[in-house]
């Protein structure tokens, strides 16, 4: 009897379904070219209800335009977003980027084609491959991301270099400062941005919010070899060069309305360097603490498979009987 009752427990447990693997983020997601008609989503990545959605940038976001669209085949990064819809704008947001070779800041530079295929998108877990032109010889970047509510982890997969890097944008809004910090003994690259998207064709579209930060913590599984903070002069656009950046090797701080920073690491063929964030728009210290709770390891298929468990509690509360998985 005892036999049978597992038999049979073990066969609807087989049978349950997974609803997280049968959503698809990429829908509605794409529209006609130079619009904004279109669905307006993204395909985010978050524990259910999360403070925090992470996502594939294809361009940059604002007031009316979202971070990604699946007809853009080229991102220029992946970002932690509080962007809730497209007639809204962004704040506390964060922008990092693998790259190898010479670092590009300006994203008309350090875009990189999406590998045909390659991309699988789930509500707990994205992944992707890049096509790698800085040089061609240094082959593929491979992404993976997961996350919880106030926290993600990075899997990068990098080709053999000399120097692989994490390229990292603390803030862009301009009139508001950013800062960023890189304390390499801890392994970590720390930095806040104050900036709201609150005007829209020069119209104030909401609250200046004037006490407002968002506080990052990154931290490396691995030692970076080397390390720099970077600003931009001046508002960037499609016009702006190399000239407009500055790179500042083994400057530890800085402050400034566009700033961030570059990890840099040798890297064998198929080495992983992992990274992971906690956020907070509290203090540096609850960023921490709250990666302290959510993400206290490196265990990158343990917090996708929690978050996975999270969805399919959710949308398991609703069962859909007849039909074929095509209607």
């Amino acid at each position: 009897m005892t036999i049978l009752v597992l038999s049979q427990t073990a066969r609807l447990a087989a049978a349950a379904p997974d609803p997280a693997d049968k959503v698809n983020p990429i829908i509605s997601t794409t529209g006609p070219a130079g619009t904004a008609n279109y669905g307006g989503v993204c395909p985010w990545v978050s524990s259910p209800h999360g403070m925090t959605d992470w996502t594939p940038m294809t361009q940059e976001n604002r007031i009316s335009r979202l971070p990604y669209r699946q007809e853009q085949r080229t991102l220029i990064g992946f970002m932690g977003t509080h962007q809730p819809t497209v007639w809204m704008g962004d704040y506390g947001f964060l922008t990092l980027l693998p790259e190898t070779g010479a670092r590009k800041v300006l994203p008309q530079e350090r875009g990189m084609k999406i590998v045909p295929d390659s991309e699988i998108a789930k509500p707990y877990r994205y992944s992707v491959e890049l096509e790698n032109t800085n040089p061609d010889e240094h082959g593929k970047i491979r992404v993976e991301m997961t996350a919880s509510s106030r926290c993600a982890l990075f899997r990068f997969t990098y080709p053999e270099a000399d120097a692989s890097h994490l390229f990292i944008e603390m803030s862009r809004v301009s009139g508001y400062e950013g800062w960023v910090k890189v304390s390499a003994d801890r392994r970590e690259i720390l930095g806040c941005n104050s900036g709201p998207h609150n005007r829209w064709a020069g119209r104030h579209m909401g609250p200046e919010l004037k006490d407002f930060e968002g506080w990052f913590v990154i931290q490396f599984e691995k030692p970076f070899d080397s390390f720099a903070a970077w600003e931009a002069s001046g508002t960037l656009n499609s016009n702006s060069s190399p000239n407009d950046i500055q790179i500042f090797d083994g400057k530890g701080e800085l402050s400034g309305e566009r700033v961030g920073a570059f990890a840099t690491f040798p890297t064998k063929k198929n080495e992983i360097i992992e990274a992971r964030i906690g956020l907070s728009f509290i203090s540096l210290e609850e960023a921490r603490e709250n990666l302290r709770r959510e993400i206290p390891g490196w265990d990158f298929d343990g917090v996708a498979n929690r978050s996975q468990r999270e969805w399919n509690a959710l949308l398991n509360r609703i069962q859909v009987e007849g039909g074929t998985p095509e209607q």
